[in-house]
């Protein structure tokens, strides 16, 4: 009885050819990982983890109760991270446990500042869709404080794109937009900046940092060209959790699944683009996108349940 029931379920999803590429390009670059010795059960659990966050974009769920829940979440996200600056802005203790030893940055709820920078940016540019409400009054600006308080450079840059997106799409929208603009530059203008290099606007170290993982990850992929290395298969250490993986989601693809994994991936995000119809959403997802090239920030866990309930309640399909 259970196969037959089986049987009659249908995927109408548009989506589900091209994430289907993509995970069994990333499932072919384990396989060839554990052929020549290097696959590892925590890459396994990697693959089962992004699997199962897949599924969320094919899970019925009643669409006012999760936008409901969705919004909810949007507001806790900058109220936490504002109650974390205000109250605990001093979180240099954590390095003793493998995060970077942040000082007056925001960096709740993710104890990182450029993933919680990037939630944030996609929270705000959403927000703007109903921007007449007075809750996304309040959501907005909840959103630019606690963006304000990360001082994540990329953060900001991918807000700053995604509102120019807008602009070009909705000019009589214009104002509201370049207010947000100046509403961020002053909130970063004014945000107290104490002694410590996080909250230098003209560090260099990060960027540096970056290019020599970049470089690293595009060893990698010549290396191994077809499948990459394995998905995940990166060396990894539990106490070191900002610092493992590569800093851009796109290398990151092409080092651990090669041109297979990246061609697919391509194409995913490529249609993911075309299905989406509401202008914020794209520009919320744009934001991503150009995040994604300063940090892994696709494929980090909360980020990629997001896009994927966005698009549940987007572009789902039902048969």
């Amino acid at each position: 009885t259970l196969l037959l029931q089986l049987k009659k379920i249908k995927f109408s999803h548009i989506l589900l050819k091209p994430l289907s590429l993509f995970l069994a390009a990333a499932t072919l670059s384990l396989m060839v990982a554990f052929i020549s010795g290097t696959g590892s059960l925590v890459a396994v659990l990697y693959l089962s983890r992004l699997f199962l966050y897949s599924s969320l974009l094919f899970i019925s769920l009643p669409k006012k109760a999760s936008l409901s829940l969705l919004n909810i979440s949007f507001f806790i996200i900058p109220i936490l991270g504002i109650l974390q600056y205000l109250f605990f802005p001093d979180l240099r203790f954590l390095k003793a446990i493998g995060y970077d030893d942040h000082y007056f940055r925001l960096t709740f709820p993710f104890l990182d500042p450029n993933f919680t920078g990037a939630v944030l940016s996609f929270i705000s540019l959403f927000s703007l869709k109903s921007i007449k409400k007075p809750s996304s009054k309040v959501l907005l600006g909840l959103s630019l404080v606690a963006l304000a308080f990360t001082f994540s450079r990329i953060s900001y840059l991918s807000f700053l794109v995604g509102l120019v997106y807008l602009i070009l799409k909705n000019q009589k929208i214009r104002l509201p937009l370049i207010l947000a603009a100046i509403g961020l530059g002053l909130l970063v203008f004014l945000a107290p900046k104490p002694f410590g290099e996080g909250v230098n606007l003209k560090r260099t170290f990060s960027i540096t940092s970056r290019v020599v993982n970049l470089q690293r990850g595009f060893k990698l992929f010549v290396a191994n060209p077809i499948t990459g290395v394995g998905y995940n298969t990166l060396p990894f250490s539990p106490l070191q959790h900002s610092s493992a993986g590569l800093d851009n989601s796109f290398i990151f693809v092409l080092a651990t699944t090669g041109a297979l994994g990246f061609i697919s991936f391509a194409y995913l995000l490529f249609k993911i683009w075309g299905q989406l119809s509401n202008p914020y959403l794209k520009a919320a997802f744009l934001s991503l996108a150009l995040h994604s090239f300063s940090n892994n920030t696709l494929l980090y866990a909360p980020i990629t349940i997001l896009i994927f309930l966005s698009l549940n309640l987007s572009v789902r399909k039902t048969p």
